[in-house]
């Protein structure tokens, strides 16, 4: 019964993940296709501009989170006294 209800849980848990992962996909799919339509109808200069800030943001956000985790990970390698 034990192993019954377990092939169950796993089987549950797979679908709960496979779902919320496709969720997941498509709202990202249907996001980017959001933003290449806007962006096809701007004008050139103003979807250039939001290119650029939009790409600024997220290498600075990039930036930030990897240093953390590298400093993290030296913190981790050689504590201080």
């Amino acid at each position: 019964m034990a192993t019954h209800m377990r092939i169950l849980l796993v089987i549950a848990t797979a679908a709960v993940i496979l779902l919320v992962g496709g969720l997941g996909i498509w709202g990202i799919w249907e996001g980017v296709r959001t933003l290449v339509t806007y962006l096809a109808g701007v004008p050139k200069e103003l979807g250039a501009a939001l290119i650029a800030a939009a790409a600024t943001v997220f290498v600075s956000t990039l930036t930030v989170v990897l240093g953390r985790y590298f400093e993290r990970k030296a913190r981790i390698r050689c504590p201080l006294p």
